[in-house]
């Protein structure tokens, strides 16, 4: 299977590109972890850079991290910025008066949330480069190097934001239950956005890209991988 020859290829000449979550999550920005755990997985930031590093016409994107399950290949993206210290739902109106009007100003919060929904599209846009690109670079480099069946390869890909589900359990009850949630549930969005990638077919009936996507809070992850170790 395509996923233990790439675990094998990755045992065998990437174990320097080994690091803990904790490390991997970490943002560039201020160094703060989005998930903390001991467990390792391999940084495909860094395999990327080595696999193009001869390449005149630069380095794609990649996720963050890669792993393996028993049959499937797993990217990780870890992807700070989505939560909002106001949101349209939490802003007290009051506290949000014009300090010389002493009124809600309409247009300046209107501005300020377009303005929070531009920065989400654009990390958003910034997911679906990766998971396109990621998968090439499996695909087109890192199968033909394991000498794998392509046809047969699994690959999951989980991404980890930095908001809170708990803060859309409507949604996800609603969810659940077949009624529609809101516009606003950014776990939704991602998940919507990332749907192109999710178990294509190609002319001749063959699946890829991948088999399954996950989209969770860092809270979540830390208690899926808990839930691991403990099995």
């Amino acid at each position: 299977m395509a996923a233990q020859d790439v675990k094998n290829y990755a045992d065998e000449n990437w174990n320097q590109y080994l690091e803990s979550i904790t490390e991997l999550s970490k943002e560039q920005k201020n160094g703060n972890a989005l998930v903390t755990s001991d467990k390792q997985m391999y940084n495909f930031d860094k395999i990327t850079k080595k696999i193009y590093a001869k390449r005149s016409n630069g380095v794609p994107t990649s996720a963050d991290a890669l792993a393996f399950s028993k049959k499937h290949i797993q990217f990780v993206e870890f992807k700070s910025g989505f939560k909002k210290k106001i949101t349209k739902n939490t802003m007290d109106k009051e506290k949000a008066k014009c300090d010389k009007t002493n009124a809600f100003c309409n247009d300046y919060w209107n501005l300020f949330f377009k303005n929070q929904e531009t920065e989400s599209i654009g990390l958003i846009n910034s997911l679906q480069m990766k998971a396109a690109d990621s998968y090439m670079t499996l695909e087109k480099q890192i199968l033909p190097m394991c000498q794998s069946d392509i046809d047969r390869v699994l690959v999951d890909l989980w991404v980890i934001i930095d908001e809170d589900e708990i803060d859309y359990m409507e949604d996800t009850l609603a969810d659940l239950a077949g009624k529609p949630t809101s516009k606003d549930n950014i776990f939704k969005k991602v998940e919507s956005a990332l749907s192109r990638f999710l178990r294509q077919k190609d002319a001749n009936g063959n699946q890829y890209y991948y088999e399954s996507i996950h989209v969770q809070s860092a809270r979540d992850y830390e208690n899926y991988l808990k839930n691991l170790l403990q099995k």
